[in-house]
């Protein structure tokens, strides 16, 4: 997210103003207002090329959700990556009052550094598993070839008609799969 930069007062501009009309340098001005040099000089070259002191006018439209939303929106998906986005929608709703839609949630996310993939499977082998594959594996390891000419391997294919299996999405940062 962009910093945002304190615009100086209209009176601090005239003072800026002033002092360089009266042949002051940039480091002098600065020392006398308490401003860097780089905000006198950006002060002074505005002046020069709009003639005008005044603030620009703000161009679009101003963010629906604060800051603070936002980093409730990250904090949630830090906390639990598998909520969605309808449920972050909720929640914000029930916290803020405030009605938000999904697809805000998921622009800040993005903006976070977020992206929605499907979940690594992790394998659950329990130490029980674990003994009997070993031992699996240490009484067929010595068999010789004619055993294994004899025996027959299949492929197992698994096909959803009506619905997905249930794949899980979650919000992660890239390079955090395995988190």
């Amino acid at each position: 997210m962009s910093r945002k930069m304190k615009e100086t007062a209209i009176e601090e501009r005239k003072i800026i103003l002033n002092l360089y009309k009266m042949n002051k340098s940039y480091n002098e001005i600065a020392q006398i207002i308490n401003k860097s040099r780089f905000t006198v000089r950006s002060v002074i070259k505005r002046f020069k090329s709009e003639e005008n002191l005044e603030n620009k006018i703000k161009c679009g439209r101003a963010s629906k959700v604060t800051i603070r939303e936002k980093r409730k929106i990250v904090n949630i998906v830090k906390k639990d990556p598998k909520t969605n986005s309808t449920e972050i929608a909720s929640m914000l709703k029930a916290e803020y009052k405030k009605e938000v839609s999904t697809k805000i949630v998921r622009r800040v996310l993005k903006d976070a550094g977020y992206s929605v993939r499907i979940a690594r499977r992790k394998p659950y082998v329990s130490k029980i598993n674990q003994k009997k594959r070993t031992e699996f594996a240490k009484e067929f390891v010595t068999k010789d070839t004619d055993f294994w000419e004899k025996v027959m391997f299949s492929d197992e294919s698994k096909f959803n008609i009506f619905q997905s299996d249930g794949r899980i999405l979650v919000w992660q940062k890239p390079n955090t799969e395995m988190d």
